[in-house]
């Protein structure tokens, strides 16, 4: 049995509903909360359309690019170097987890983790596990690295930033200056 057809539905010329087109609406409640947030960040709330502000690595790029514009008393934020590192140790991350069957506590919404032809439901070659294995060795080497000369927390804070995309507002300027180490060390790491 077939449910009642929506009468005030916009209809297309053949009489099907019609489909949105484009870009669906923001509702504007939602855009003043963004911005609030961004706010309280130390973000220009006039930022809310970049794509950087919507992850935490994004919004510590959008604080470095504020302090290199202006060169404000304090950096909060992180190089464009420091950003992609990053980008890099997730999107490692991401496909170390899926070759080893382990899952993600989060998905991180940083980024598209696979290109076009790497994995796309095709086996991979052992050479290219080989090769996402040895990325990852380098570069959770170098963290541990750094760790050994910085704390443990430059491990911690890379990944829960990086990988788990916690808040902002749960890194302290400590933090963020550990996160710097571990991204510098990524940043420098041995490419496979």
């Amino acid at each position: 049995m077939a449910r009642p057809r929506n009468t005030t539905a916009p209809r297309e010329p053949n009489g099907r509903k019609q489909r949105v087109h484009g870009k669906a609406a923001i509702h504007p409640e939602a855009v003043e909360v963004r911005k609030r947030r961004l706010k309280q960040s130390g973000i220009d709330p006039e930022e809310w359309q970049d794509a950087l502000a919507g992850f935490t690595l994004g919004k510590l790029r959008l604080l470095g690019r504020k302090f290199e514009a202006k060169r404000s008393l304090t950096n909060q934020g992180i190089t464009q170097e420091q950003y992609e590192a990053g980008q890099e140790w997730a999107r490692i991350v991401h496909r170390h987890a899926a070759i080893m069957g382990y899952s993600l506590r989060v998905k991180s919404p940083n980024l598209h983790f696979s290109s076009p032809g790497e994995g796309g439901g095709r086996e991979l070659e052992d050479d290219e596990i080989a090769k996402i294995r040895r990325a990852y060795r380098n570069a959770y080497n170098a963290l541990a690295r750094a760790a050994q000369d910085h704390g443990h927390v430059v491990q911690i804070v890379t990944w829960s930033v990086c990988v788990d995309n916690i808040p902002i507002s749960d890194l302290t300027p400590q933090r963020v200056s550990k996160l710097r180490i571990g991204l510098n060390s990524l940043a420098n790491k041995p490419r496979t």
